[in-house]
């Protein structure tokens, strides 16, 4: 693509296969990096939180959001993870090259306290151990299913770029989303207003995490689980919100040095 205001002046853009944990073009061939909604996956599962009868184990839940121990796990698994990303982003960039990387995070400075996306998880931990309960999913298969993924807060982000070392701050914000409108209506609305808003959220959540839940437990339990999702997700708008309903994003701004 030339720059139409300077026709000297080219831009080139690729797609290659591959893990972003690890090198995937030349060195020194970039000026820019852009990440939208993927730095919060990743690239395994703590193997701590699989271990049975371990402070760590994470017994019937799915996420970073199990227990401290659990949270900790997770997060030695993103600081690998981020700083892996990190070294083979800075081999890549030029000198005074910039990333913008935008991600789940969250204000809690606890890494088992996960913020909005907590709420979601939660559900999806009632549904399948619904599913347990009925014998249509066996509790071995769920006690060794987790989500790979981790929200960050902005201490552990600008630790992790520190003791990297390649790249300097230019911004690292978190933003608060705010309510929609068809949440605040389903909150004060009638019954029938709260399931119709349970199953929406139940769609996007599947949109999410169904590949990794066929994968693991049969893509004949899906429509189930999630029929079962969004009947719970309309029953506990009633209930106090444990979490916040907001979602909070990081937006990150990193110059190479």
């Amino acid at each position: 693509m030339t720059d139409k205001n300077n026709p000297a002046r080219s831009y080139f853009t690729a797609g290659v296969p591959g893990s972003f944990f690890g090198r995937l073009f030349p060195e020194k061939s970039l000026h820019f990096v852009h990440s939208s909604y993927s730095l919060h996956w990743l690239s395994q599962i703590p193997s701590e939180v699989l271990e049975k009868n371990s402070v760590t184990w994470n017994k019937g839940k799915i996420s970073a959001g199990g227990s401290p121990p659990v949270g900790e796990a997770y997060f030695r698994q993103y600081q690998k993870d981020f700083n892996g990303f990190l070294r083979a982003r800075a081999q890549k960039l030029v000198r005074g090259g910039r990333m913008l990387l935008v991600l789940m995070g969250r204000s809690s400075r606890e890494p088992s306290d996960q913020g909005f996306i907590a709420r979601a998880w939660e559900l999806l931990e009632s549904s399948l151990n619904d599913l347990v309960s009925e014998r249509l999913i066996e509790e071995e298969k769920l006690d060794s299913f987790n989500l790979p993924l981790f929200c960050p807060c902005r201490e552990e982000v600008s630790s992790e770029v520190a003791r990297e070392g390649s790249f300097e701050i230019q911004r690292l914000d978190i933003l608060i989303k705010p309510d929609s409108e068809g949440k605040v209506k389903a909150m004060r609305g009638s019954a029938s207003a709260k399931e119709a808003y349970g199953k929406k959220i139940a769609k996007e959540v599947r949109a999410v995490t169904e590949s990794l839940l066929e994968y693991h437990f049969g893509e004949e339990i899906t429509d189930l689980l999630f029929n079962r999702y969004g009947e719970i997700f309309g029953k506990r708008w009633s209930e106090p919100m444990k979490y916040p309903e907001n979602g909070e994003d990081l937006v990150i701004v990193l110059e190479r040095k």
